[in-house]
């Protein structure tokens, strides 16, 4: 014990040039919008997918650019300002508003959808491996800014539907107050009233009101133009290419978005009313999964797992320590991520339709949960013992303990 203190205190001392070394390969190899895939972009649409997301990004600023010019952040004109930007604004015979907002609205929406594609491109090729770990990151992280961004934006609009959604999702921060005890610093979080603190940061008081448009407003702007002036600086500090897209896909994306805006204009409803609890109470499509899977808890442990999720996806991409990048080689990986869509799919269709119980439903989510962790086992364990009889017991460990966990908590 005495003779491994100086390898641990050299260790300790050459930990932060270890980790200075391990930040700076990867901060260089850091590909935030596949603008180092051009070569791969030509032959494969896949790794088109960074380029025409970043394009998508700069439609939905400039056309809520324009937006921001004729809204107006007050409770009692906010839906009002919405109206005349829909149906006022025209140029001749042509909706100007109406477009403007459309492309704002169905930006937005490709925006998540082509972030997602990307984080599932890179999860199911296991680009985050070689050193990659900081784009993986980078792309999960601007996926869920941007759904918060379209959660702040929601609000907005200050019709029925948005003013309940955002109730409904403003509520789960309260219930961290309700940390059980053995919870170490949940008596403090408790005590300091933390959760109920942070609800009304957010809402600018107890309820929502002219603040909360205030504020939302100033965070939807911030989470949508900050982090690209972050990579704008990027860009101009190691002169990369923004977007290895040619102009014409540009232009293709553009008519695509442009023609869902001329066919389904961007919906109003009506105006926001605190008295009238609409039923059911839904939010944006991409929110709708995790809204049924929040009905599916305790309201304490849905609030804690909405939270954990972005970690877990982390986590396992620090697990997945194997080199192999083959689809046929990380079956467990593979697994995590078809049930993950599954799950977002079923979910949207259920609460669209529903169906959520509580007592029935949640067992059945656990145990299917864990099945595909087993199944993945399963194969994974069958190629580990294949390639390497040493290394099984690793795998076999970490996701079987995790299987009986999920069915513990079923």
């Amino acid at each position: 014990m005495v003779k491994a203190i100086p390898y641990l205190i050299r260790g300790l001392a050459s930990a932060p040039a270890t980790f200075l070394k391990w930040f700076q390969e990867r901060w260089t190899k850091m590909d935030l919008f596949d603008e180092g895939r051009t070569e791969q972009a030509k032959s494969n649409p896949w790794y088109t997918l960074g380029g025409m997301w970043y394009w998508v990004w700069m439609l939905v600023i400039l056309s809520g650019v324009v937006l921001m010019i004729y809204y107006v952040p007050v409770t009692d004109q906010a839906y009002h300002s919405i109206e005349r930007i829909q149906h006022n604004w025209r140029w001749g015979p042509v909706p100007i508003g109406s477009l403007v907002r459309g492309l704002h609205k169905y930006g937005a929406d490709a925006f998540i959808i082509l972030a997602t594609l990307r984080v599932y491109r890179m999860w199911f090729t296991g680009e985050y491996k070689q050193g990659n770990e900081f784009t993986f990151i980078i792309a999960l992280l601007l996926l869920i800014i941007g759904m918060y961004s379209g959660l702040t934006g929601y609000l907005l609009i200050w019709n029925q539907r948005a003013l309940w959604a955002t109730k409904v999702m403003a509520t789960f921060p309260t219930y961290l107050d309700q940390n059980p005890s053995w919870i170490p610093g949940g008596d403090f979080i408790n005590w300091t009233n933390q959760g109920k603190t942070t609800a009304q940061i957010l809402l600018g008081g107890t309820s929502i009101g002219p603040a909360t448009v205030t504020r939302f407003y100033a965070f939807h702007f911030m989470l949508s133009f900050i982090p690209m002036i972050f990579f704008e600086l990027r860009v101009y500090r190691l002169g990369f290419k923004r977007m290895n897209i040619s102009h014409w896909a540009k232009l293709a994306v553009f008519g695509v978005i442009l023609a869902i805006a001329i066919m389904i204009p961007a919906a109003q409803g009506s105006p926001a009313n605190p008295e009238v609890t609409p039923n059911p109470i839904l939010s944006d499509w991409y929110f709708l999964a995790m809204y049924h899977f929040l009905k599916l808890q305790d309201p304490y442990l849905a609030t804690v797992l909405t939270v954990a999720i972005p970690f877990l996806v982390l986590g396992s991409m620090f697990l997945d320590r194997r080199p192999e990048r083959e689809w046929g080689k990380r079956q467990i990986f593979n697994w995590i991520g078809i049930g993950g869509l599954i799950y977002f799919i079923v979910f949207s269709f259920l609460i669209l339709n529903g169906i959520a119980d509580l007592h029935r439903d949640a067992p059945l989510w656990y145990f299917s949960m864990g099945g595909f962790l087993l199944a993945g086992y399963l194969q994974d364990w069958a190629y580990v013992m294949r390639r390497d009889q040493k290394r099984w017991w690793e795998t076999f460990h970490l996701f079987f303990v995790a299987f009986i966990l999920v069915c513990m908590s079923a």
